[in-house]
């Protein structure tokens, strides 16, 4: 489902209003920051980042909605390989935990669009649970 109800070609309705906003905050191993959001139809996504000097990590706490969540994580174009929890590619490494079984780990192409009216594609790793719980993201970069 959409989190937000369609009215026009470009146009959303019942904007989604952030909730439990923190920060940024410094912490001795980087920033850190938070928020959450309810959708119209009951689903609830909380999400935390620290971002420190060699690694991103993002927890996902989600819950609410009726069959499944999907996140995907657009990847900078390259060579990425899909591994058993997560993708490796020319710029690090992304990493998949979660404290409930998930249903698909997939490396699919998406888009990105710089400017307006053109479009490239890009790699996309798609994360799929069927039930609620929290997903834990970790992205370790190259030099």
């Amino acid at each position: 489902a959409e989190p937000m109800p369609r009215l026009g070609r470009f146009l959303w309705g019942d904007w989604l209003q952030a909730s439990a906003v923190s920060g940024p905050t410094p912490t001795a191993d980087g920033v850190t920051a938070s928020a959450a959001y309810v959708t119209v139809s009951g689903a609830r996504h909380e999400r935390a980042i620290m971002l420190g000097s060699e690694r991103l990590q993002v927890v996902d706490r989600v819950d609410g909605f009726a069959r499944r969540a999907v996140w995907r994580w657009r990847l900078r174009p390259g060579d990425w390989n899909l591994e058993p929890d997560g993708v490796r590619g020319p710029s690090g490494r992304l990493r998949i935990d979660a404290d409930m079984p998930i249903v698909r780990l997939a490396l699919t192409e998406g888009w990105e669009s710089r400017h307006y009216a053109q479009r490239t594609p890009v790699p996309v790793l798609e994360v799929e649970v069927a039930v609620h719980g929290v997903v834990r993201t970790a992205y370790e970069w190259t030099a």
